[in-house]
C-alpha cells in the first residue's frame, strides 16, 4: 500500500494502480478483507483524480461490500456518491449520498456527519429537491451552532442560500452569504473564504 500511495502522490497512476492490484491480490490470498477494502478504495481513488469516473465506480461499490462497519461503509458510500455526481449522475449521488449520512449519523465523527450533511444538501439542490435540501441544511447548521463547528455552519449556509435563489428567496439568501463570510473572516479561514467567494460570486 506504501508504494502505491507513493507513485499516486508523484502522480505515476499506472505505477500505482499496478502497486495496489498487487495488494488486492496478496489480501485476498491471505483472506484479509481489510486490506482488500482498502485496495480497492486506493485504486478507485487514482482513477477518481484522473477523472477516469466509470473505472472508479466499481472499485468503490467493491469496497463498500467489504466495509466492516457502518464506519466504513459511509465512507465508500461518500466515495460512490461524489463519483456519480462528476458523471452527471445526481439521482445516484443523492441515493448514496443518503445512504453515508445514515450511517455518518450513528457511527461517524462529528466532522463525517457533518460534512455528510452538507454534500447530501448540495445534492438534493442539484436534483431540485429543495425542501429536503433545506430541512437538512437547517438541521447541519444548527447542530454545528451548538457544538462550536463554525466551518460547517459557513459551508451549510452559503449552501443553503444557493437553494434560496433557486427558490426566488434573495434576500434570505445575502444574509445566510455574509453570516458564511464573517465565520470564514473570524476564524482566519482563508480557504473557505475564497470557497464562498466562489461558490457565491453571481448568485445575487
Amino acid at each position: 500500500l506504501l508504494i502505491g500511495r507513493v507513485y499516486h502522490k508523484l502522480n505515476q497512476n499506472d505505477q500505482a494502480i499496478a502497486s495496489f492490484q498487487q495488494t488486492l491480490s496478496n489480501a485476498k490470498a491471505a483472506n484479509n478483507q481489510g486490506f482488500e477494502r482498502v485496495a480497492h478504495n486506493s485504486i478507485g481513488d487514482v482513477y477518481f483524480v484522473s477523472k477516469q469516473y466509470e473505472q472508479a465506480l466499481p472499485e468503490y461499490k467493491a469496497g463498500a461490500k467489504l466495509a466492516a462497519n457502518d464506519n466504513e461503509r459511509g465512507e465508500s458510500y461518500e466515495k460512490t456518491a461524489l463519483t456519480q455526481h462528476k458523471m452527471n449522475q445526481n439521482d445516484l449521488a443523492v441515493e448514496y449520498q443518503l445512504k453515508a449520512y445514515l450511517m455518518h449519523a450513528t457511527a461517524g465523527t462529528l466532522d463525517q456527519y457533518a460534512h455528510s450533511s452538507v454534500e447530501l444538501g448540495r445534492y438534493y439542490l442539484i436534483t431540485k429537491n429543495y425542501s429536503s435540501a433545506e430541512n437538512i441544511l437547517n438541521k447541519i447548521i444548527k447542530f454545528a451552532k451548538e457544538q462550536g463547528g463554525a466551518f460547517y455552519e459557513a459551508q451549510g449556509s452559503y449552501v443553503l442560500a444557493q437553494v434560496k435563489v433557486a427558490k426566488g428567496d434573495a434576500a434570505t439568501a445575502k444574509s445566510l452569504i455574509e453570516n458564511a463570510k464573517a465565520i470564514a473572516k473570524n476564524t482566519n479561514d482563508k480557504e473557505l473564504e475564497a470557497e464562498i467567494q466562489q461558490e457565491t460570486a453571481g448568485l445575487l
